[in-house]
């Protein structure tokens, strides 16, 4: 569904208006608020037509992200949304964090769920479709597919304290960004994690029978892997990176 955003500034005749001083108004009856020093640059502007690129008033028509995957394939950019799903399938089968099994009767398997994003350039532009898998933690069961969840996250006073000395010492401070990050740790060793098969993946017939299985639904995701939206997520990767800093010195 498509949403329209406008943007405009309150004008008069295409000028800024001003109040002098003996017409002021109290602070909460006032139609908008600014700094002195933006009163005085109004004041001074007031009497010069703006730019048309100025004072047009700019409308960005746009189509947001799908909510779900029913969402996903109703848009317009249902092909494209397709293709991200795919990508993001092809990496997690690239990363080894599952695979195909038939489930067990008696097995919690977790529901899961599609994530859209659109991924804009710094000038505005679309720059790619993103679809994440992410599983509905919120169905885990403590002891049997979750135990331990905490993990320790920098505190912005600590983060401040960096970049200080980082002046200090003139050196560069520079941060950055890990694709993917959660699902490059293990899962513990003692929990099986099964998830549903999620919506959109392709299964063949031959796959399911060689599966022993006589259809999708009797099917599962089993974990190797860390994977989005589980509750320990955030503690494995934590764990991961912990132990590759202190392999490099750290």
């Amino acid at each position: 569904m498509a949403s329209l955003a406008i943007s405009s500034k309150q004008k008069k005749n295409g000028k800024l208006t001003v109040r002098s001083g003996r017409s002021k108004k109290n602070s909460w009856t006032r139609s908008s608020h600014g700094t002195r020093g933006a009163s005085k640059r109004a004041q001074e502007f007031a009497g010069q037509e703006e730019p048309a690129s100025n004072t047009s008033i700019v409308n960005h028509v746009y189509e947001r992200d799908p909510k779900n995957y029913g969402e996903a394939m109703r848009s317009s950019k249902s092909e494209d949304w397709k293709k991200a799903m795919c990508e993001e399938l092809e990496a997690l089968e690239n990363n080894d964090v599952c695979h195909l099994i038939k489930r067990p009767s008696s097995s919690n398997a977790l529901h899961t769920k599609w994530v859209y994003k659109t991924k804009m350039t710094a000038d505005g532009d679309v720059e790619r479709l993103k679809a994440r898998l992410v599983a509905c933690g919120n169905e885990q069961v403590f002891g049997v597919d979750y135990v331990l969840t905490f993990a320790a996250v920098m505190d912005m006073s600590t983060v401040k304290i960096i970049l200080a000395l980082a002046v200090t010492w003139g050196v560069v401070a520079k941060h950055g960004d890990i694709p993917n990050a959660y699902v490059k740790a293990d899962k513990e060793a003692d929990l099986e994690i099964l998830l549903q098969v999620p919506r959109g993946m392709d299964v063949s017939s031959d796959t399911i029978k060689s599966l022993g299985a006589s259809s999708v639904s009797e099917l599962a995701l089993q974990l190797r892997k860390s994977l989005y939206g589980l509750k320990q997520a955030g503690r494995l990767w934590s764990q991961l990176l912990h132990a590759r800093l202190i392999d490099v010195g750290f």
